[in-house]
């Protein structure tokens, strides 16, 4: 059967630092009876009595010491003879002689008979014991005896000495079975020397004759004479201030004596209870620490030790008891340590263990596993490759360590198999041809050919500080590699970053090794550890929430977060510029004059709606504006509460939520995207109706009886090109409307110029506005839809206008005019201006060289654009005069 622990051991072991509280104990306890701790408890018992109170008065005592001078012990004996009967006379208890008077045979059978009077005798010299000395004789003699010192002081005395092996007992035990008291035989007693020597009732031998024995004064006291001077032992350290009191032998008998006679012998704790009463005191002050914080150590300390000092000394003085005060301050001294370096310990090991369980969290559940810290690795550079290219296959070569030989590691659409290269030596071709050129080289059948795909097979090295860490092996297919040189330029680059990651991990991982081999390691303690640990996952967490608050920053989505408070905690750029382009100051905003502002409806509207998303959980989505003119944006307002797990923790904050996110959604694109497609149907109809109009026409003429051959073979050639026409426009502008994001997927698509063109001019006016140029516009009320890109055609207008504005004289012009013929369409810029030379126009906007001026590398990126899209640029320049800037654009339909 399995012994099972009570709840309460259970609970006491939980407790940190229960094993030192034990082991002080069984210190404690081993070490109580060494001269050193008995040496100190004498010391201590010693001070202690010292501060008796007056308990201990003569009225209280039950002897009278008289004193007679050491010659009588040879004298006559007729005056301690008077002394006894009139003592017994007067009603004292008993007489007790400390040496062995020549009493006279009358007096020694009275008092034999009397059984009243004890004489005492001095040890025996010799072994030979008189038959009378043995404790069991019972006659009335004793042993005039004083137990040997606790270390210098005389506080115990014993009932029975042993002289040469014999047991003889003491004159003062005598003396108390006399009187009916039973002390123990061979029991060894703490004289109580309660009062003081002053407390003691005393009378010299002349005073006692000269009639001071009176009933008041011996009544019911046993009197004990004594000697004095002669050889009599003096002297004596007794308990009451370490030297201060020192006493006689006979005054050390008669405190003797009346311990035994009163029974408040001072009584130490026994050999069984002292071990128990030491264990509970262990067990209270170990309770006691629990609680109390470090801090106050010291003031519970010293509280404590006082504490124990006047227990001891009310023990002492009113219970008789003295308790081990010098093992009871060990025990406090030994369990304040051991106690609070457990709960330290055990402080330390929460720690520890919090620590290690928060980075543990952090990593597992916000942070993925670093590069350097994965084995997987190389699975993230496949994934990583993967995403960016669009390669046919491919394989990493991971070089041995030590070693000129590489090995497959890891591919993806094939085997590590399919290289047809053998010796997998870097030191030999086509591995020194990759790692001469440092850069991407091709090459012939590396891979093993795959059937019926046309591709083309590269090597790139993997070489970073020098080091070679292995090589990137892919095919592409042809069709796919349209421009060798940029994909080549991009493949070195992605090669670059895998090779700067391998050689961090390949440093980090060395790093960590040594630190593991060093010795520091060894003496480096667990904490530092977590400590170190978390450091680097908060480290990490920093980066993490920096790489958030920059996401969310750099969303093209506008949003910004309000607390339940109406105060912004978060806003992102785009919502910035949205509601500055707007005139609106956001931090002067609540959530509520937000959406009002926005959306044009009653607050109270809004306020309805914002507690449907607050109590229901539920978002809402309006459809608003922002800006004016042509800067006006559409926009879809979205505004929810933020909650869940993430705020679950955030104890001010009502409704146990983040805020109210509010996210600016722009879909000028879109809707723009949707006039577009509008208009492209709207101009198709026209078309249509134009063509359907000539084919009535035609078909009008073809019944006509009248028409002659040569006319019904043109109304039948118009009816055929019409008809084609119309098919071409259908199957085009179909084409167009077909495709949700054509914008984003060609490089030209149907684009209003006159719209785009007319913005740009409203922007520019300002410019010139500050220097007094006048911009003219021949435009259009309406135009047909041009191919180019849109974002692109608009900077090449901005381009040419800031030229031409810069270029521009005071108080000079600026015209633009549009036309379109039935193919084209024609946009004109020109100013008057300084101008320049031709040549030197040409060179900087059609030449190959560099160009340092930011303007006109932006004018030659506007007409490559433009020649991108089957257009045309033609510029005349004349110094003096002006530029003159002649745009020709594909109309759609």
């Amino acid at each position: 059967m399995r012994f099972k622990l009570p709840r309460y051991a259970l609970i006491l072991r939980d407790l940190p630092g229960w094993k030192g509280a034990l082991l002080t104990l069984l210190l404690v306890l081993a070490a109580g009876h060494t001269s050193f701790v008995t040496s100190l408890d004498a010391v201590l018992y010693d001070y202690g009595s010292a501060f008796l109170p007056a308990a201990g008065a003569a009225s209280d005592k039950q002897v009278l010491l008289v004193e007679a001078d050491y010659d009588r012990r040879d004298a006559s004996t007729a005056d301690l003879e008077a002394l006894a009967r009139k003592a017994l006379q007067n009603g004292a208890a008993q007489v007790v002689f400390l040496f062995s008077p020549r009493f006279s045979t009358t007096f020694s059978s009275w008092a034999r008979d009397n059984q009243k009077v004890l004489a005492g005798f001095p040890a025996v010299p010799d072994a030979t014991v008189p038959e009378g000395f043995r404790l069991d004789a019972g006659q009335a003699t004793g042993l005039v005896w004083i137990d040997r010192s606790n270390h210098g002081v005389f506080d115990r005395q014993r009932t029975s000495h042993s002289v040469n092996g014999w047991e003889i007992p003491g004159i003062e035990y005598l003396a108390a079975r006399q009187r009916g008291r039973q002390p123990g035989p061979g029991e060894t007693y703490w004289v109580n020397f309660a009062g003081g020597l002053a407390s003691l009732p005393r009378l010299t031998l002349a005073e006692a004759l000269q009639g001071n024995i009176v009933a008041e004064l011996v009544k019911g006291r046993s009197l004990v004479v004594g000697l004095t001077g002669g050889n009599q032992q003096t002297g004596l350290n007794i308990p009451g201030g370490a030297g201060r009191a020192v006493a006689s032998a006979n005054e050390f008998h008669a405190f003797a004596l009346n311990t035994l006679l009163t029974g408040k012998a001072i009584r130490p704790l026994s050999y069984w209870s002292k071990p128990v009463v030491l264990g509970l005191f262990t067990l209270l002050l170990f309770l006691l620490h629990q609680p109390v914080p470090q801090r106050y150590t010291v003031s519970l300390s010293l509280a404590l030790a006082g504490l124990y000092g006047m227990a001891a000394w009310a023990a002492l003085a009113y219970f008789g008891v003295w308790l081990p005060l010098v093992e009871m301050l060990a025990l406090h001294v030994g369990t304040l340590i051991l106690v609070y370096r457990g709960k330290e310990q055990a402080a330390s090991l929460s720690l520890e263990r919090m620590l290690t369980e928060t980075s543990a969290r952090l990593n597992d559940r916000m942070l993925p596993a670093s590069f350097s810290e994965s084995e997987e690795h190389w699975s993230y550079c496949l994934t990583m490759v993967e995403q960016m290219l669009s390669l046919n296959r491919f394989i990493f070569l991971e070089r041995f360590a030590g070693d000129h030989r590489v090995r497959e590691i890891s591919a993806l659409h094939c085997d590590i198999s399919d290289i047809d290269e053998r010796r997998r030596d870097y030191e030999r071709t086509p591995y020194t041809n990759a790692l001469k050129q440092q850069a991407p080289i091709e090459v012939n059948n590396y891979l093993k050919p795959s059937a019926d795909i046309d591709e083309r097979q590269f090597l790139v090295p993997l070489v970073f500080e020098g080091e070679v860490l292995g090589f990137w092996a892919f095919g592409i297919r042809t069709e796919k590699l349209l421009q060798a040189r940029a994909f080549l330029t991009r493949t070195a680059m992605l090669g670059e970053q895998i090779s700067r990651l391998l050689y961090q991990r390949n440093i980090l991982r060395k790093r960590r090794l040594d630190e593991k081999i060093n010795l520091g390691h060894y003496l480096t303690d667990r904490q530092s550890v977590a400590l170190s640990t978390l450091r680097n996952a908060i480290s990490l967490l920093e980066k993490r929430a920096a790489t958030v608050e920059y996401t969310f920053r750099d969303l093209t989505t506008a949003a910004i977060l309000y607390d339940f408070f109406g105060r912004v905690v978060m806003v992102n750029t785009q919502m910035n510029s949205l509601l500055q382009s707007a005139g609106f100051s956001q931090y002067k905003l609540t959530a509520v004059d937000l959406i009002t502002a926005l959306t044009g409806k009653e607050r109270d509207v809004v306020r309805n709606y914002i507690q449907f998303t607050v109590f229901e959980g539920q978002h809402m989505t309006l459809q608003t504006s922002v800006g004016k003119d042509h800067n006006r944006r559409d926009c879809l307002l979205s505004f929810r509460a933020i909650g869940g797990e993430a705020t679950a923790m955030v104890g001010d904050e009502p409704f146990q939520s983040g805020g109210l996110l509010v996210e600016l959604v722009n879909i000028s694109e879109i809707n723009r995207m949707q006039v577009v497609k509008n208009q492209l149907a709207e101009r198709l109809n026209y078309f249509l109706k134009q063509d359907i109009a000539t084919l009535t026409s035609a078909s009008a003429r073809l019944k006509d009886p009248s028409v002659t051959a040569p006319q019904r073979e043109l109304a039948l050639a118009t009816i055929d090109n019409k008809i084609e026409s119309a098919a071409n426009a259908i199957t085009k502008t179909l084409d167009f409307l077909a495709d949700d994001d054509f914008t984003q997927a060609r490089d030209r698509y149907p684009v209003d110029a006159l719209r785009i063109l007319m913005e740009t001019v409203e922007d520019a006016r300002k410019t010139a506005a500050k220097r007094h140029i006048r911009i003219e516009a021949a435009l259009p009320t309406s135009a047909s839809f041009v191919l180019a890109a849109q974002n692109e055609i608009k900077l090449a207008f901005q381009n040419i206008l800031a030229y031409l504005l810069d270029d521009s004289i005071e108080e000079g012009r600026v015209r633009l005019a549009m036309t379109e013929t039935e193919q084209q369409a024609h946009i004109t810029f020109e100013n008057t201006g300084m101008g320049m030379p031709q040549a030197q126009m040409d060179t900087f906007l059609f030449g190959q060289g560099d160009v340092s001026s930011k303007v006109f590398r932006g004018l030659r990126d506007s007409v490559a654009h433009i020649k991108t899209w089957g257009g045309r640029v033609a510029v005349a320049s004349h110094v003096g005069e002006g530029v003159r800037f002649d745009l020709t654009l594909e109309i759609f339909i």
